[in-house]
């Protein structure tokens, strides 16, 4: 009976992750014929729609569902790892470029790239026997239907992107033609003379917010360039802005002020601008730190894997924007706040550790001051640890390892 369960189990395994991977296969079919056919309004939806399958949501469900607890295990957690994903395979791209001259179409490197992910995580599926679940909704309760919000705010968004036509900045043109470049597997720009554009060698540049162009590249990637900026991707990252926001109203207050937020940033011109019409920064590192907050508060395991997964997101808002004003406005108070009240001493820790991450982070141009920072904070994680057990310090050393991993791995040919 036992060897019939065994043999059920594992034919569910199998069928599970074969059903996943012909799905991928079929929508990265779809995407291929579609960008590289004429352009016509049928080509255009099946290449965002299959787009956002292939390099966000398939491998992004993939990941969260193997490595993050069932709480965390939804839509929006799926959508910001995949996210994540594609900026470390556009990053990859880069390294080649810089250092093998390799420069390899961003459509072929990002469909190599997820689907190395995504044939890892299907091995892993059937060999594990883990379930791969998705929460598309959140229990808003009765009342106020914030889903409903949801959708004017989507909306709204939709009509001000193709109507407003984007933000022309000087900012958004460098990195416009910074990330046509990206499309053709070149880091390069044509805009001269520069201060935010560093010439390398190898026939690359680095320029400054260099993360926050790869967000350009794979939103074009997804739907072809408007007049500048990011264009399907802002939306999206608006829309995913309410979730952490709505978990923490709610855990903290209670559920109308829940409710309140969540309509807040749904039609609030302020964030309806910042995620349609502006080129998108500011709500691109806010809602990146909004859910590395959220994927932290939400460890009540203290699982290795959670913090490290915090730690890359907050580490990604260091190459997409000015990362100091959103760790010490933003994720610094904001962490303190949420920390149990009991816990005086896991406070001040924190904040002793963050503001070293600051420090580091305004010394990442000198190698020797950005290794003593670092080699600090891990020395007072372990220090910490052997002193005061009950605040189980080292656990937090796989946060503090996202962040600097994330950086490092940007901004090595700096350091």
């Amino acid at each position: 009976m036992r060897a019939v369960c065994a043999l059920a189990a594992r034919m569910e395994n199998i069928n599970q992750a074969l059903g996943i991977g012909l799905f991928y296969a079929s929508s990265m079919f779809a995407f291929l014929a579609s960008y590289y056919a004429i352009i016509s309004w049928v080509t255009i939806a099946v290449r965002a729609l299959s787009g956002v399958l292939v390099f966000i949501l398939i491998p992004g469900t993939l990941v969260s569902g193997l490595v993050l607890p069932e709480r965390l295990k939804n839509i929006g957690t799926a959508t910001i790892l995949g996210i994540a994903l594609s900026l470390v395979g556009i990053q990859i791209s880069f390294m080649l470029s810089f250092l093998l001259v390799l420069h390899i179409p961003l459509a072929t490197l990002l469909s190599i790239t997820t689907s190395l992910i995504v044939l890892i995580c299907l091995a892993y599926l059937n060999m594990s026997g883990a379930r791969i679940g998705l929460k598309v909704s959140l229990d808003m309760g009765e009342g106020i239907s914030v889903q409903k919000f949801v959708i004017i705010g989507a909306v709204i968004r939709l009509a001000l992107l193709f109507l407003a036509q984007g933000s022309i900045a000087p900012d958004a043109s460098l990195y416009a033609d910074y990330a046509r470049g990206i499309m053709d597997g070149r880091f390069t720009s044509s805009v001269l003379n520069d201060y935010a554009v560093f010439d390398l060698w190898n026939e690359t540049q680095y320029v400054a917010h260099q993360g926050f162009v790869y967000v350009f590249a794979l939103s074009w990637l997804l739907v072809s360039p408007g007049t500048s900026g990011p264009t399907i991707l802002l939306p999206i990252m608006g829309l995913l802005l309410i979730q952490p926001a709505y978990s923490f109203a709610e855990r903290y207050f209670n559920r109308n002020s829940a409710k309140l937020v969540s309509v807040i940033l749904c039609i609030h011109p302020l964030f309806t601008y910042h995620s349609s019409v502006a080129y998108g920064p500011e709500i691109t590192s806010l809602t990146l730190m909004m859910f590395g907050m959220y994927i932290f508060l939400s460890n009540n395991e203290k699982r290795i894997s959670v913090y490290l997964i915090a730690g890359t997101l907050i580490g990604l808002v260091d190459i997409i924007w000015y990362a100091n004003f959103y760790i010490l406005c933003i994720s610094f108070p904001a962490i303190l706040f949420m920390l149990k009240r009991d816990h005086r001493e896991a406070e001040v820790f924190f904040g002793v550790m963050m503001l070293l991450v600051l420090t580091a982070r305004v010394f990442f141009s000198n190698i020797i001051l950005f290794s003593v920072c670092w080699i600090a904070i891990f020395g007072l994680l372990a220090i910490t640890g052997r002193i005061k057990p009950e605040l189980e310090a080292q656990k937090l050393a796989p946060f503090f390892a996202g962040i600097v991993l994330v950086i490092s791995f940007w901004r090595w040919p700096f350091l």
